[in-house]
């Protein structure tokens, strides 16, 4: 058995919110990732590559989320203005 701080534990969550994220369950994803980057800088250290990583993993889905939100916003206000 691994255990809760394993490096490998860290990886099937993040597998695990991806999962998440495919199936629109975009805010338990969101905290899945940042559970696994708070695990690998606390077992791994901040420098450490996996860390990096899952900080840059992080980053490209909090971007790609607000790319998503902000299109379904503007998606309905075209949509509502056509009205």
């Amino acid at each position: 058995m691994l255990g809760k701080e394993h490096p490998f534990t860290f990886t099937s969550m993040h597998n695990l919110a991806n999962v998440l994220d495919g199936r629109g369950k975009y805010e338990e994803a969101e905290q899945l990732y940042r559970q696994v980057l708070e695990g690998f800088e606390k077992v791994l250290g901040k420098e450490h590559p996996e860390t990096q990583k899952s900080r840059d993993n992080l980053v490209e889905y909090l971007k790609a989320k607000e790319v998503y939100l902000t299109s379904q916003t503007d998606g309905e206000a075209w949509r509502l203005a056509w009205l």
